[in-house]
């Protein structure tokens, strides 16, 4: 079960289309909403020109962060009974962001995966790529909306697709998910993406992509069956509600995209490293196409033994 929730914004509306699933996490867990907003200083660099100097913008920009986050926290209290506050950090977000959420490993932090503002790349760019790589605490990521987000809404996620390529490091983030399905009383659906395999073969137009032989490919479908299988049924003895689900494709991310909008899925749990297919799940190519591709929420979990 999760300690507390994090929710990182940087003082747009986009940001706080993380806050009514995190609210609606906080009541249902019973645990404190932590609201975070990291001040990018501009000190260091005038520093060393003027390195007694205090650059006045950098007050009120501190003073104005402040009162947003005072604001915040006074109208999540007014919606819904929770405890929550705000804390100001200073310095690199996603170095400060890290320290933050290394004291709290078990913590969930829920954020956008768009902003704008002073630090308009945090939410999908560098800054969270980076901070992707390094958090020890459950990542999840929200879709922002249109116009400003409904705060007294509780959107729920009563289903979560769990996509696994057969590692341990991939099933590693079975139990975050489990502690974020429990919440909502969900169900889950377990999938493994087979890849067909192809070689370069001599064709009418030239060299051309052929698939080797689909008895392989069989063959393989009926290992994932049995492997998930196996997973589902050590989740189903904790009496979880779990299917399982086998695609052929040669996109991992496009049969994962795929299968969330055919089922109506609405939320993806993945570990941030694994094999094959999932090896750059939230690092690299695949993530990033599940990120900008998709409209469900997202729980990325990175392995603390990667």
């Amino acid at each position: 079960m999760y300690s507390s929730i994090i929710v990182p914004l940087d003082g747009s509306v986009f940001g706080e289309y993380a806050l009514p699933l995190a609210l609606n996490i906080a009541r249902r867990a019973e645990i404190s909403l932590d609201v975070v907003h990291v001040n990018v200083t501009l000190a260091p660099l005038y520093a060393e020109r003027r390195p007694n100097l205090e650059i006045p913008n950098e007050k009120v920009s501190r003073r104005h962060a402040q009162k947003y986050l005072d604001d915040v926290v006074t109208h999540v209290k007014s919606l819904v009974s929770v405890k929550a506050h705000g804390t100001m950090l200073e310095g690199g977000v996603t170095e400060t962001l890290q320290s933050f959420t290394e004291d709290r490993p078990d913590s969930l932090v829920v954020m956008t995966t768009h902003g704008r503002g002073p630090v308009s790349r945090f939410w999908l760019g560098s800054v969270t790529d980076q901070f992707v790589r390094v958090t020890p605490a459950p990542l999840l990521l929200v879709h922002p909306g249109d116009g400003k987000p409904a705060l007294g809404s509780a959107p729920t996620l009563p289903h979560i697709l769990i996509p696994l390529d057969g590692s341990l490091l991939s099933e590693e983030v079975l139990e975050p998910a489990i502690a974020l399905g429990k919440l909502m009383n969900a169900d889950y659906t377990l999938l493994r993406v087979v890849e067909p395999l192809y070689f370069v073969g001599q064709g009418a137009l030239g060299d051309a992509p052929i698939a080797i032989d689909p008895g392989w490919l069989k063959e393989e479908e009926e290992v994932a069956k049995s492997y998930l299988e196996r997973v589902a049924n050590r989740l189903r003895e904790r009496r979880l509600r779990v299917v399982t689900r086998v695609r052929d494709a040669a996109s991992v991310a496009n049969a994962i995209l795929d299968e969330a909008h055919a089922e109506g899925l609405s939320c993806l749990a993945v570990s941030t490293h694994g094999r094959r297919g999932l090896v750059r799940m939230a690092l690299g190519s695949v993530a990033d196409k599940l990120i900008r591709g998709g409209t469900l929420p997202t729980l990325l979990f990175r392995p603390h033994t990667s």
